[in-house]
């Protein structure tokens, strides 16, 4: 799997599947057992399940980039089998 940053902006790489890496997991068990109150994964800025403020759609000059970006990431990553130079 990659490695990818913390998604709690640590600064530290993690190629968990949820994203946080080993030390913020250990802080957040280390502040709940010194008696830090719950904050549900919904509530937590940074977490995949943080219902925060709604997302801005994206404009069409954006969604032209990201198509263009799109197709050019999927014409270097593609074979060129039978390709003479």
């Amino acid at each position: 799997m990659r490695q990818r940053l913390c998604r709690w902006e640590c600064g530290r790489k993690t190629d968990r599947i949820c994203g946080i890496c080993l030390y913020c997991c250990d802080e957040r068990d280390r502040q709940f057992a010194s008696g830090a109150p719950y904050i549900p994964p919904s509530e937590r800025p940074g977490h995949r399940l943080y219902k925060g403020k709604a997302k801005k759609p994206i404009t069409d000059s954006q969604r032209q980039a990201l198509d263009a970006a799109r197709v050019a990431k999927l014409l270097k990553q593609m074979p060129r089998a039978g390709f003479i130079t």
